[in-house]
């Protein structure tokens, strides 16, 4: 059986640039951001794959791992 691993980059994030699907890593638990949700002040209200939640501010830098995502092919 062949597995697929999809390559993944290790950045820094803030409530601005966080993406769905980036994986964040709390207490040693991995979770996966399913949707964002913009609130008052600039701050975004994370939601996980497993049903967890997290408000981030604007001003919060977190490590974070994103799957590559390769760049679009041009149209011919």
């Amino acid at each position: 059986m062949t597995e697929y691993y999809q390559p993944i980059e290790s950045i820094t994030v803030n409530a601005a640039t966080l993406q769905r699907g980036d994986i964040i890593t709390i207490g040693g638990q991995p979770f996966v951001v399913r949707d964002l949700v913009s609130l008052h002040g600039g701050a975004k209200r994370l939601e996980f794959l497993s049903g967890d939640a997290l408000t981030v501010r604007w001003n919060t830098i977190l490590k974070a791992a994103r799957p590559y995502r390769r760049p679009a092919r041009p149209k011919r």
